[in-house]
């Protein structure tokens, strides 16, 4: 990723924040990132909903500063061109593993967007299975990312976009930056809540599938069941619905009529959000 174009830190133009922030110490942060439509963030509230969710199972002991944030989008809001938003709410200032700290920290950024080349929503990408997954059951965005740049690494060294992220019973929950689904038997299936983060991409794709008339299934989705589907796609605030042409090495038609529906669906709804946020 390139440097971002604006940063604030607590409403304040910066590029620092101090050594002793438990984001940086610890990883004791929550972010969300998403993406402007001409001038205005689609889906500002989700993000912020599960942000708000995420400190309260974090005990942050302060309310999400959700007008703040708006405060702040509103400032790094590019109508000329759409940017990439990265919102960051730390725990504060605090030593030790359990230090209480006197004040939260926000910082937001900036940055030029960057999606896939419009190849890539043509033809698809390529996806590698990487085992190792931990259960994660919380539903927080924290910024305790390793796992995920561990597997990102290992997928981009085999020449993949996407590592798909599996338990050691070979079940997979999500990708490393993204949330999957898969087209099984007509039916269109993704791992269910619980074991995987709460994507709000993934919930707007489903409302809209269930808008469009499909059968929807949130169920466990195996390395076998992969091999089967017929169509394979990612979700993600920035990628928004990109189709998936091969997994391990395995071909898959792509993209296939279900994926190029919810990907017209997905990005409408965006555009739709997006303008209702816009200030009068």
């Amino acid at each position: 990723m390139s440097a971002p174009l604006a940063v604030l830190v607590d409403g304040e133009e910066s590029r620092s924040i101090p050594v002793t922030d438990r984001g940086f110490l610890y990883g004791d942060a929550l972010f969300e990132v998403m993406r402007t439509y001409d001038g205005a963030p689609g889906f500002f509230g989700p993000h912020m909903a599960r942000m708000t969710a995420g400190g309260e199972g974090l005990a942050f002991g302060e309310a999400c500063p959700v007008e703040a944030f708006a405060v702040d989008v509103r400032r790094l809001a590019d109508t000329d061109r759409d940017v990439l938003l990265r919102l960051y709410w730390t725990r504060g200032d605090g030593g030790g593993i359990a230090g209480e700290t006197e004040r939260t920290r926000r910082v937001s950024m900036a940055y030029a967007i960057q999606r896939p080349p419009p190849e890539a929503y043509r033809d698809g990408v390529d996806c590698l299975v990487v085992g190792g997954r931990a259960t994660d059951a919380s539903g927080a965005k924290v910024a305790t990312y390793v796992e995920n740049i561990l597997a990102t690494r290992r997928a981009r060294a085999a020449g993949a976009h996407e590592a798909l992220m599996a338990d050691a019973e070979g079940r997979i929950g999500e990708g490393a930056t993204s949330n999957v689904f898969a087209v099984l038997d007509e039916v269109l299936t993704t791992p269910s809540l619980g074991t995987i983060l709460p994507g709000v991409t993934r919930q707007v794709v489903l409302e809209q599938a269930r808008a469009e008339g499909l059968e929807v299934a949130e169920a466990p989705l195996s390395v076998e069941d992969l091999g089967r589907a017929t169509e394979i796609f990612l979700t993600s605030s920035v990628r928004e619905v990109l189709p998936v042409r091969s997994v391990d090495g395995d071909r898959v038609r792509q993209p296939g009529p279900i994926t190029r529906r919810l990907a017209e669906r997905y990005e409408a709804a965006a555009r739709a959000d997006a303008a209702r946020w816009l200030p009068d």
